[in-house]
């Protein structure tokens, strides 16, 4: 099975607990509702803080500092400061921001006007993300297929708007059958609020046309309150199941833990997805972030040590017993640790950051290999990847500096620049091929995206 894969990385936290996750935002990662941040990025890009919005009677993000838009002039580190447990170093490709230009055939455009609003392609003419025939309200939108043509198929009737009961669609992934994204509450009161993610799951069958409602945080939790993760987690599907990671309540609430949550679907067949288990809240099959599926299992990072930083990628095969461990990562101090796994076909991609020091690294390997045999040293603080079984490509989130993007073809194995979109530098692959969503914000105008074909 091919599938893409986009998730956000930030630094890593030192604990492993929640509680840090619930004391505020984090650099990189999204709290704020995509429609807010989309606003906050048209008047410049950078943080964001509440004022009143007057097109729709709530809070909404107010213009932040200006932030100077251009190349970075970081450099990419040359050593990596980490070790592995199986002893496996790899080879590493310093990625310079100005790397050599990728090249991108456009294919058409959108955005610029918050009517569209793209999450991932699905192949060249059409697109997954959101739309809205009152693009004032932020409360209006609906998940969506977006096509070349402009027209838009709403998967779900459209919100009335008043923002009861509302979920805003956010991001996604995709295989050749399924899309599954993640929505998440917006609170009318505050819609920079960074500390709760109340998400709920969806997936929409690509062959038989429904939405199947998987499950949600208030489900799984039995309040509106759950606790943000380390960073932003994406649903991902393997053959059989859907993967997604969230903060669980232990002992009815004094404490929280991350766990890794299964979804059932029905073995790959033509029908829907059966019905959550736990009353809508999935299944908790590990503790650990990140999940990545694989066709018959997920890869996840947890900790060697409880309230310790993500040192150790696992993986879970479906029907095979407990979890095992792939590999752990080391480093003076413990300071550097798993920030984001991704996998595509047999392609695997783990970013490995840290809260004291700059840069990013991506540990690349391919199955049958168990360990990273080539890693590429990024100066972005944080990452945003998505791959297939032809390219990887990855930016920097919601970052102002070190804003690049690039891509590389698995054959090559060369980093070459997409282009910068400061504060919202995450480039997407289509589950197949060669198509690639590139956004585009210059802090003036609404973001808007530019979908290609790589050469």
């Amino acid at each position: 099975m091919t599938a893409s894969s986009i998730l956000e990385s930030t630094r890593p936290d030192a604990v492993a607990g929640i509680g840090a996750a619930a004391a505020g935002g984090r650099s990189g990662s999204r709290g704020l509702s995509r429609r807010a941040l989309l606003t906050c990025l048209a008047l410049t890009a950078g943080g964001c803080s509440p004022h009143s919005d007057s097109a729709s009677g709530t809070t909404a993000p107010a213009p932040p500092p200006a932030m100077t838009f251009g190349a970075s002039t970081a450099t990419p580190s040359v050593n990596i400061p980490f070790t592995l447990s199986t002893g496996a170093g790899g080879r590493l490709v310093v990625v310079p921001a100005a790397a050599p230009p990728a090249e991108v055939r456009t294919l058409w455009t959108l955005g610029g006007d918050f009517a569209r609003i793209a999450s991932l392609p699905l192949d060249e003419r059409s697109l997954f993300g959101s739309s809205s025939t009152t693009p004032d309200n932020v409360y209006s939108y609906a998940p969506s297929l977006l096509g070349q043509d402009g027209r838009d198929e709403s998967l779900t009737p459209r919100p009335v708007g008043d923002g009861v009961g509302y979920y805003e669609p956010q991001d996604g992934t995709a295989t050749e059958r399924w899309i599954v994204w993640r929505s998440s509450a917006v609170n009318p009161a505050n819609q920079a609020v960074t500390d709760v993610d109340d998400w709920a799951v969806q997936i929409y069958d690509r062959a038989g046309g429904a939405v199947t409602d998987l499950g949600t945080a208030r489900a799984l939790n039995g309040v509106d309150t759950t606790p943000r993760t380390r960073g932003e987690t994406l649903p991902t599907c393997s053959a059989t199941n859907v993967y997604f990671c969230s903060s669980v309540s232990v002992e009815g609430g004094s404490s929280w833990k991350t766990s890794i949550l299964r979804f059932p679907l029905p073995g790959g067949a033509s029908t829907a997805p059966t019905a959550p288990a736990s009353g809508g809240g999935g299944i908790a099959v590990a503790d650990g972030d990140f999940p990545a599926a694989l066709n018959d299992g997920v890869l996840f990072a947890a900790a060697s040590a409880p309230g310790g930083a993500l040192d150790t990628v696992c993986r879970l095969t479906e029907g095979g017993g407990g979890p095992s461990t792939l590999f752990s990562i080391s480093s003076p101090g413990g300071t550097w640790a798993v920030s984001g796994l991704w996998a595509a076909s047999d392609r695997r991609v783990v970013a490995v950051t840290s809260p004291s020091d700059g840069g990013a690294f991506l540990g690349v390997w391919k199955e049958p290999e168990q360990a990273p045999s080539l890693w590429l040293s990024t100066i972005s603080p944080s990452v945003v990847a998505s791959l297939n079984d032809t390219w990887l490509v990855w930016g920097s989130g919601s970052q102002g500096d070190g804003s690049e993007m690039y891509a590389m073809n698995w054959e090559e194995e060369v980093p070459r620049l997409l282009g910068l979109a400061p504060g919202y530098s995450r480039p997407v692959l289509a589950p197949g091929g060669s198509t690639v969503l590139i956004p585009g914000n210059d802090g003036t105008r609404p973001t808007s995206w530019t979908v290609g074909s790589l050469g």
